[in-house]
Parts: C-alpha cells; structure tokens; sequence
C-alpha cells in the first residue's frame, strides 16, 4: 500500500513539474528579447528541480520523464499584436499563476498525508516550487516596472500579489469544529 502510495506521490509531482517546463519552453518560442532568455533560465531551473525528483524516483514511475529536454516546441500560430513587452508579462503572469497553483497542491499534500516518505517527497517539490515562484515573482516585478513606468504627475502602480503561504485557520471557529464533527478531513 505505502509503495503505491509512493510511486502516486511521485507520478503527481513529475507530471505537474512537467507542465510547468513545457509552459516555460512555450514561452520561449512566442517571448522576444531578453524575455526568451528569461524563459530558458526558467526552464532550465525547472528540468534541474525534475532531474532532482527523479533521483529519489522508483525505478517504475523514473519513465515519465524519459522525453528530450532540450527538444524544440511547436511555435504558436497566430498574430501577437501586442507588444513583447507586455506578452513577456502576460507569460510570467501565467507562469506566476501555475507555480502557485503547484505549491498549494504540494502544501496541502504536505499538511495532508502523515507517512513520512510521502512528505517527504512533496516537501521536495514544494522547497523547489518556492524557490521558482520566487524568480517568477522578481522576473514579473521588473517587467511590470518596464511596462507601467511612473509618470512625472502620477505615482507608481502597485503590485498586489498574493502570498506563498495560506493564513492558519482559527481552530475555535464554528466552521472548523463542524467539519471536526461531520467526520470529514479539513483542508487546513
């Protein structure tokens, strides 16, 4: 049962990480500029976080990830009538919005499962899900700082983003000591 388990953790962690590279190496083809270089960056940092998944893989689940990294993605076809500029946010904002997604899976995994091996292997991907969203967030800042500079008569925009961590629910809620009653598992 624990090594099914295991080799589940596993597959979810591959497979997400995997959705993230290959978002990074579609960025790359429609990202011009210093924003191509951005991408690549990423996605090495991304393949490098797969490679250290893989080390702790079971030997079933280490084929998932048997594709070529350093294959050439399919361009996008269509007119980009924006300006690179503005498309290099709009894919950090996108990569931004995965990466996050990616911890709040790995978080509530962690607070979720009680086997230590499977913690185990979410708090690795989580420590590098974090360290990513970090260079997301510093990447997306500069380019938004590019965009929308700040006017001689106006002040400069805020950036309102959201944290990695979530709140700790107050344990004495009535909305906590319901689901405590009802038998159900708390998200908390």
């Amino acid at each position: 049962m624990t090594e099914h388990l295991t080799e589940e953790a596993f597959r979810v962690t591959i497979l997400t990480e995997m959705v993230s590279y290959e978002l990074y190496r579609n960025a790359v083809v429609t990202v011009s500029g210093g924003g191509r270089q951005v991408f690549e960056r990423l996605a090495r940092g991304q393949a490098k976080l797969i490679d250290e998944i893989l080390e702790h893989c079971p030997a079933g689940v280490a084929g998932l990830a048997d594709k070529p990294k350093d294959e050439q993605p399919c361009p996008l076809k269509g007119d980009f009538k924006q300006s690179p500029q503005r498309r290099l946010l709009d894919h950090l904002r996108m990569a931004m919005r995965d990466k996050q997604a990616c911890i709040d899976r790995y978080a509530t995994f962690v607070r979720t499962f009680r086997e230590p091996g499977l913690c185990r292997i979410f708090e690795l991907a989580l420590s590098g899900a974090r360290k990513q969203y970090g260079l997301i967030v510093q990447e997306y800042r500069q380019a938004d700082q590019r965009v929308h500079r700040p006017g001689v008569d106006r002040r400069s925009k805020r950036t309102h983003l959201r944290g990695v961590s979530r709140p700790v629910p107050n344990k004495h809620s009535q909305l906590f000591i319901s689901l405590l009653d009802s038998g159900r598992p708390s998200p908390f």
